[in-house]
């Protein structure tokens, strides 16, 4: 389990991370808010993104430049997520 205490992520934070698989923001059951921030907005994620979880996700959608073709499991419990993305994916 992650010591990290708060973290903010910038608009590119995950832009050169290729080969990223999984993500996983979880907030336990006790916990009513996240640690996570992000700062104006989530440019990019992964297309190799197989797995997602984040806990409390933060923005309306996920960005508009993520290929979820890979993705098996989304889990985005408690965000403020009003649609995943534009089009058909």
């Amino acid at each position: 389990m992650s010591q990290i205490k708060e973290v903010t992520l910038r608009p590119r934070t995950f832009d050169r991370m290729y080969k990223l698989r999984l993500l996983n923001f979880y907030v336990p059951s006790h916990g009513k808010r996240t640690n996570v921030h992000i700062s104006r907005s989530l440019e990019c994620l992964p297309d190799e993104l197989s797995y997602l979880r984040w806990d409390f996700f933060p923005l309306k959608s996920l960005p508009p430049s993520f290929y979820a073709a890979k993705l098996v499991e989304l889990d985005l419990k408690h965000s403020l997520v009003e649609r995943l993305w534009n089009g058909v994916q």
